[in-house]
């Protein structure tokens, strides 16, 4: 089978707790994109998921025509820690852990 994709643009986000549970569950995600001349912000909440491991435990975000982010903010609800990065390029994979950042 092949899935030859859309040509949209993608970001894919694991977290690693350590204060907090290890999969990161319950951390709140906040995206601001540059699609051309304008903005916008996406909102995501790490989750267990649906029943029957639904849940990949990561989010797979679609960017669509997003050229950059501008700013991708975590909020740690369980030690408080808010880690913010900017100016990161679009259709990467990354690990971020809790008092380390991205690895």
């Amino acid at each position: 089978f092949e899935n030859p994709g859309n040509g949209s643009n993608w970001l894919k986000i694991r977290l690693a707790g350590s204060q907090s549970n290890s999969s990161g569950i319950g951390v709140r995600l906040k995206l601001q994109l540059s699609e051309g001349d304008s903005r916008r912000t996406l909102f995501r909440h790490f989750s267990s998921g649906g029943s029957f491991g639904a849940n990949p435990l990561r989010q797979e975000i679609g960017l669509g025509n997003a050229s950059r982010i501008e700013a991708l903010e975590l909020y740690w609800p369980a030690s408080g820690i808010r880690q913010v990065y900017r100016g990161m390029d679009v259709n990467q994979t990354l690990l971020i852990g809790e008092e380390e950042g991205i690895r």
